[in-house]
């Protein structure tokens, strides 16, 4: 007779394999406090699965990286990833655009609105997020993430909407 706590024991959903693990870092790839806000210098964020680093999104408007600026899939290279690339943002030049499983994984199922860590990624909006990928059916649409619940789905390359660089 299997128990009721032990009657998923072997599945793989009753192990957690690879849990989320991110490093809070400074504008110079310093390590911060697992506490570091915005206010303390926490710019970036290092995912020890991945080893990808993200740019953590500004409250301030005048800032490059403000939280709630949008660009079209052409303005996203052009605009805004050349200028964090030219001015060496954090001390990186190799800024760019995540591919949809990038930034799909940095996504938390289980938060909405937006779907993600707030301690880590602060300053996050609730909505699409362009991805690298053009939608190969009409090319006239890429790929977008949406921080709001978290699901993929094609836009129009003219839309407007919010970039989170990778590196």
């Amino acid at each position: 007779n299997i128990s009721k706590e032990n009657r998923l024991f072997g599945q793989d959903g009753a192990f957690e394999i690879n849990p989320i693990k991110y490093i809070k870092l400074n504008q110079n790839g310093e390590e911060l406090q697992e506490d570091a806000k915005w206010e303390d210098g926490l710019r970036l964020i290092r995912d020890e699965n991945t080893g990808l680093i993200w740019e953590v999104k500004s409250p301030l408007k005048e800032d490059i990286n403000y939280y709630n600026d949008k660009y079209n899939f052409e303005e996203m290279n052009s605009k805004y990833i050349a200028k964090l690339n030219e001015m060496n943002y954090c001390g990186r030049s190799d800024w760019r655009v995540p591919n949809k499983d990038e930034l799909r994984s940095i996504l938390n199922y289980s938060k909405v609105n937006p779907a993600i860590d707030l301690e880590y990624f602060p300053n996050t909006v609730s909505g699409f997020y362009w991805t690298n990928a053009e939608y190969k059916m009409q090319d006239y649409f890429g790929w977008v993430i949406s921080f709001g619940l978290g699901g993929a789905t094609a836009n129009s390359k003219n839309s407007k909407r919010v970039v989170r660089a990778v590196a």
